[in-house]
């Protein structure tokens, strides 16, 4: 690296002047110097120094300070700081801007210069740190994406069998999303033989060794495919050789599989073929010319298998290979040895003569090998009896055979059996000479002759055209073959309307099961799911079959472990029927009606079982609404007729209570009314007979009979208005306490002739509330007058105060009561109620001549008239307590 370039900034010249001496000595390289802040940020932003030497009380815009961290975001240079005064204020000021060290005036060149090599040094440990990060981060983010965008499919679990990622090619081959995959268990993903055979075997095996090798696992994809893997995976441990995560990778070999299976069955076919040909074939190995294969013609023709001889040895009774082995070794090109040989010679081992031919082919290991194919010709005539019996049994067999069969050559027909004349209704005469598309329909014919062209050997459909014009669905399949020295096309057909009518009802009936609104489902003879219809998916609330097939059967429902019984049921009566509940995806119940039946197979054995469901949810509702209302109507009618039993006991009371007012008024009436008369007759008849103070005592006993008969009157008269609400109410702020005590003075009289004392409690709050003074002294002077009449002589009454609240048009109101206690006879509990009502009497107050039962009533409507209530209670030890409560603030309330 060469000399540090450093710039300074420095507004004293003299200072700037040493610095730029000491630098040089130092053998550093020093930028021109500069003064301001403006000129430093240009000086930085195109010279680019290694380091800046910056006084903190620069000219311009900007301070030092200010500056250096201008330079640090966004020029990452080096700032170190000059300062004359390097308190911890100054210190607290530059520490956000990180400066590399700071240089105090006066200069000092062994602090300029360790300062100076301590910046440059930190600047070049910051420089490779960041340098480092940053490599990190790319490589990091390389990583990542060779990981997700790699063809390999990989994916990564923790030790709790979680996944936790997935390459872009895993999600690709199994169709997921990764939202899908990341955080379930990696065994999700497996068929449930995989599934087992990875819980039991494979993942412990990886946990305990650290790796396992291409383990066969069968995944499933998300359209519900099979993929066939081959997984290999390695654990990564901690530093305590805990293991924290795996990675694996997956080979996806369902191809493989595929071509492995056809491969099997290619070579199957060719076996049964070479099997089935009535000539001698034998496979031999081009080095050790042992046999790998004989046909089971020729071991039929030796009597036994020959395999693993040496074929030199077995056919030719030599100690060495035939000349006709050997010759093609001489050649470097295997292509050359692939051509077909053909020569005829005597087989020693049984004395007959052969034509053979062979050839160097690639076998079914991939090693080439010789096959050879030896025709016993050692009587050409007993040959030609043999092709001639050869060529009867073919007849034989088309006829018997229940496909059509043709012959042709370049699409002309050469032949057909007796079915295809009976098929197509075209004689044998009448089929020769014809192309071969004249049997198949018009819009078929271009793709039969592309078929035939190719080699086309595989079964396809087409439409048959009969003689008469008509058609029908027919399976084609045709093979090219070496007949009498020709290439003649070997073309079967088959007709195959019933099959296509069958699958046309069975895709019909399937059409209808899908869309049944009924839910229709199956499962295997072992309880496993096994289809559902798209209303069973839509109804238990899963996205498709995936979310069940494989799934137990009774998970789906809430049978309480009655499932070996359902299955009893089912196997005597053949089907099981019931309402039970439907457990949806989710864990919701629904009601829903279910039929099971076994499923037969042609030969009546069984192999499936068959449920319909129906969601009832909507009738048990409305069965559930039904009773709930019968059961409402039923509670309506006692209720109702409760209502009206107590209507009319309330009548017959009313009744009596009528009876018993109009009994008493009549007394209450007579009573005065009588002694008005009979003491106005006595003063009439007496009148010159008697003194003044006899005349005296006749009118004061009438006057009180009057006074008695208006109070009854005023009584009467009062009720009415307040019933009318035409009483007339004059509101005012008025104290309780002194309404309470001028009630007591008045009484006092009556007080004093039972020798009662009244114990006023003094209130502990304002007593004050708006109402009617007279009316509610009123009240009050007729519970007490009460009170009196019924208390024992020389007891006491009590008149006590306490805060309260009234609830009012829902809303709480502050309120006082008035609580007047009596030591009297009280009233039955089942008449604490009653004795407000109009015409009532306490039984155990009545008389002969009680009162009119209003006092009370008339009580009642005044407190409710101020928005009060008014009730009474019986005292533990005797008597009964009146309590009024009246609110503070009254409101009129509609009534005036």
């Amino acid at each position: 690296m060469g000399k540090a370039r450093i710039l300074v900034a420095e507004n004293e010249a003299i200072v700037a002047i040493d610095i730029e001496t000491y630098l040089k000595k130092l053998d550093y390289h020093v930028l021109p110097v500069v003064q301001s802040s403006e000129e430093v940020l240009e000086k930085v932003q195109t010279l680019r120094p290694n380091l800046v030497l910056m006084d903190i009380n620069l000219k311009g815009k900007m301070d030092g300070i200010k500056v250096s961290e201008t330079i640090r975001t966004s020029y990452s240079v080096p700032v170190v700081l000059i300062t004359s005064h390097l308190d911890e204020s100054t210190i607290h000021k530059a520490k956000p801007t990180m400066p590399y060290g700071y240089i105090i005036k006066p200069i000092q060149e062994i602090n300029l210069l360790v300062t100076i090599k301590m910046a440059l040094h930190f600047s070049e440990v910051d420089t490779e740190r960041h340098r480092i990060e940053n490599k990190l981060r790319k490589n990091e983010e390389i990583y990542r994406r060779l990981y997700n965008e790699t063809p390999a499919m990989l994916h990564s679990i923790d030790k709790n069998g979680k996944v936790i990622s997935v390459s872009d090619r895993w999600l690709d081959v199994l169709g997921y999303e990764r939202e899908e995959v990341i955080g379930r268990d990696s065994v999700d993903f497996l068929t449930e033989h995989s599934r087992q055979y990875a819980l039991n075997e494979s993942i412990p095996a990886l946990f305990k060794t650290g790796s396992i090798t291409e383990i066969p696992l069968q995944f499933v994809k998300k359209n519900g495919q099979i993929a066939e893997i081959l997984l290999s995976a390695i654990t990564e441990k901690d530093d305590k050789g805990e293991v924290i995560r795996s990675l694996a990778h997956l080979k996806d070999i369902t191809e493989r599989k595929i071509a492995e299976e056809k491969t099997a069955e290619s070579n199957h076919r060719l076996m049964t073929i070479l099997d089935s040909m009535p000539v001698d074939i034998y496979v031999s190995d081009i080095e050790s010319y042992h046999i790998r294969y004989m046909n089971a013609h020729m071991k039929e023709t030796y009597g036994r298998d020959l395999t693993g001889r040496i074929c030199w040895e077995v056919f030719c009774n030599r100690d060495g290979p035939c000349s006709h082995c050997i010759e093609p070794k001489e050649t470097d090109s295997i292509e050359a040895l692939t051509e077909v040989r053909v020569w005829e010679d005597i087989n020693p081992l049984n004395q007959n003569f052969y034509r053979n031919y062979d050839r160097v082919i690639r076998w079914i290991n991939d090693r080439f090998v010789k096959i050879r194919i030896a025709m016993d010709i050692t009587d050409r005539k007993r040959a030609e009896d043999v092709l001639h019996r050869s060529r009867e049994q073919f007849q034989a067999l088309s006829k018997a055979s229940f496909e059509a069969i043709f012959l042709s050559e370049k699409g002309i027909c050469t032949d057909q059996n007796h079915t295809a004349e009976k098929l197509f209704n075209y004689t044998l005469e009448e089929a020769l000479g014809k192309p071969a598309t004249d049997w198949i329909a018009t819009e078929y014919r271009k793709k039969v002759q592309r078929y035939m062209l190719a080699g086309h050997e595989e079964p396809y459909e087409v439409k048959a055209l009969r003689k008469d014009g008509s058609t029908f669905s027919a399976e084609i399949r045709g093979k090219l073959i070496r007949y009498q020295g020709k290439d003649v096309r070997v073309t079967s057909l088959r007709d195959i309307t019933k099959r296509k009518e069958a699958e046309e009802t069975m895709l019909f009936n399937e059409n209808i099961i899908k869309s049944s609104s009924s839910m229709i489902a199956t499962c295997d003879l072992e309880g496993k799911m096994t289809y559902g219809n798209p209303s069973f998916i839509r109804t238990w609330g899963f996205q498709d079959t995936s979310d069940f097939l494989g799934k137990p059967f009774w998970d789906f429902w809430q049978v309480d472990g009655r499932s070996d019984e359902i299955y009893k049921t089912i196997e005597h009566e053949g089907f099981w029927s019931e309402e039970i509940k439907g457990i949806r995806k989710d864990g919701s119940l629904f009601d829903v009606h279910v039929t099971a039946n076994v499923v037969f197979d042609s030969k009546g054995e069984p192999i499936a079982l068959s449920s319909t469901s129906i969601d009832i949810s909507l009738r048990k509702k409305a069965e559930s609404a039904l009773k709930k209302a019968y059961d409402n109507l039923e509670s309506k009618v006692e209720t109702r007729t409760r209502e009206l039993k107590k209507a009319k006991e309330e009548a017959e009371l009313a009744n009596r209570m009528k009876t018993e007012f109009l009994a008493n008024m009549s007394h209450e009436l007579r009573t005065p009314m009588h002694g008005i008369l009979s003491y106005s007759k006595f003063g009439i008849n007496k009148y010159d007979k008697i003194n003044d103070g006899k005349k005296k005592h006749y009118f004061s006993q009438i006057r009180k009979a009057g006074e008695r008969l208006m109070n009854l009157l005023d009584n009467l008269l009062d009720l009415s208005r307040l019933e009318a609400g035409k009483e007339v109410f004059r509101m005012s702020q008025c104290d309780l306490d002194q309404i309470a005590r001028d009630a007591v003075s008045e009484l006092l009289s009556l007080l004093e002739e039972k020798s009662l004392s009244v114990d006023i409690a003094n209130p502990a709050f304002p007593t004050t509330v708006v109402c009617d003074e007279y009316k509610i002294g009123q009240v009050l002077r007729n519970l007490l007058s009460n009170a009196i009449k019924y208390s024992p002589l020389n007891s006491t009454i009590v008149i006590d105060f306490v805060e309260s609240s009234l609830t009012f048009d829902n809303e709480p109101i502050s309120s006082v009561k008035i609580m007047i206690s009596d030591q009297g006879v009280g009233i039955p509990e089942n008449e604490l109620e009653t004795v407000f009502n109009k015409f009532s009497q306490s039984s155990r107050t009545k008389t002969g001549a009680g009162g009119t039962g209003l006092g009370l009533s008339i009580c009642k409507e005044l407190i409710e008239a101020h928005n009060g209530t008014i009730r009474v209670e019986n005292n533990d030890a005797g008597g009964a307590t009146f309590i009024i409560e009246l609110p503070f603030g009254y409101e009129e309330a509609g009534r005036s």
